[in-house]
């Protein structure tokens, strides 16, 4: 039988992290009811497996210092309530295997969600619970989660994706077509600067209809990735180019381009920037622009 520690009552501070911080590797932790108050990181370097039922935290700053102090945690459970704690309920954790979220609180509460830096979530409906988001940073493959069937994200209007799990590019499909109101849209590598996104062939198909956000309300749509070289790339630049009636600005970014690469990158580039401003374009107010990330 799996060994537990219950902990509740009123509060849960830096200093009572002691109490569990030299537990065994393998024992579940569970804090319920509690207010949590970490104005510092906190040191739980062998915690494993954590359930959070029902608590609360003083600030956002309390929620980075937990997990930041949680280098080996691999399954987490949370019960939120209430997001009056805090807005922006951010986990990134390069260890976390599995998440599960349940939310007990009316859903036009939820304002802004980070779903990062996970490598395998145990609750495939995890977007049912963040349906009436404003703001979402996704790090999903759309192969391990449910997409809500007869649910959009109505309040929608700031998408974040990062462009490196299995299939990500049907995720990108789902969500332009379940957010109407979207107005900002972020294709993100996050291994611009280590080792290259998945390099799994593309099978990306042009939606049959166009999704609602893009014919009325994105504005800004901003594509960083490390050197550009699948034509699909352009394809889907293209697309989006294509059929956003209202954007403003297009934005794609490469990494900082080295000496020995400038040709080849230079080459590649002009030729992409060629084929996009050469393309159909329903915005013609749209401002297109290339660039080179500084680490």
């Amino acid at each position: 039988m799996e060994q537990e520690c219950k902990i509740g009552g009123e509060s849960f501070k830096n200093r009572d992290v002691d109490r569990i911080s030299e537990l065994p590797a393998d024992l579940l932790v569970q804090l319920k009811g509690i207010l949590l108050d970490f104005p510092s990181r906190v040191c739980l370097k062998s915690l494993r497996e954590l359930h959070l039922h029902r608590v609360k935290f003083k600030d956002a700053e309390s929620v980075c210092n937990l997990f930041c102090g949680c280098p080996t945690l691999q399954d987490l459970f949370a019960r939120r309530i209430s997001v009056i704690d805090v807005t922006t309920f951010t986990i990134a954790s390069a260890s976390l295997q599995r998440l599960t979220i349940e939310a007990d609180f009316p859903r036009r509460e939820l304002v802004e969600a980070k779903i990062i830096d996970v490598y395998r979530t145990s609750n495939e409906n995890i977007l049912a619970s963040l349906t009436s988001a404003k703001r979402l940073t996704l790090d999903l493959s759309p192969l391990e989660i449910k997409h809500p069937i007869g649910k959009v994200f109505y309040q929608l209007v700031s998408l974040e994706l990062l462009t490196y799990k299995r299939k990500w590019w049907n995720l990108l499909s789902l969500m332009l077509h379940s957010s109407p109101k979207l107005q900002i849209l972020k294709l993100t590598d996050p291994h611009l600067w280590g080792k290259k996104a998945c390099g799994e062939g593309w099978e990306w198909e042009q939606p049959k209809c166009v999704p609602e956000c893009l014919l009325f309300h994105l504005e800004t749509f901003i594509w960083t990735r490390d050197e550009w070289e699948q034509a699909d790339e352009n394809d889907v630049a293209t697309y989006i180019l294509k059929y956003a009636r209202r954007l403003k600005n297009a934005t794609f970014s490469t990494k900082r381009i080295i000496s020995e690469e400038l040709e080849k990158v230079e080459k590649r580039r002009e030729m992409m920037l060629n084929e996009l401003a050469s393309g159909v374009r329903s915005s013609n107010s749209c401002q297109l622009m290339f660039k080179s990330e500084s680490k």
